[in-house]
């Protein structure tokens, strides 16, 4: 894994929600776009997912950064947030 820090480029917190027809998109603050997610048949558990995972990750970081040793180090080497 890279020591790459992953952070995303737009603010949290993101949301799922339609933009028309079949499309969908993950979103954040009112109606700008993250990404968009063409409807099939699990489109809306996949974009829940990814907004949730999005603004849930600065939560795991602060937590792991409490856990102590080795095995906290490598979990943060893990997510590229060693640094």
């Amino acid at each position: 894994m890279s020591a790459v820090k992953h952070a995303p480029a737009t603010p949290l917190p993101w949301y799922f929600a339609p933009l028309s027809g079949v499309v969908r998109q993950v979103e954040y603050d009112g109606p700008k776009r993250v990404c968009s997610v063409h409807y099939r048949e699990d489109a809306e558990r996949d974009g829940d997912y990814l907004a949730h995972a999005a603004n849930s990750y600065p939560k795991l970081v602060e937590y792991v950064r409490g856990v102590r040793g080795p095995v906290g180090a490598a979990l943060l080497r893990e997510l590229g947030e060693d640094s």
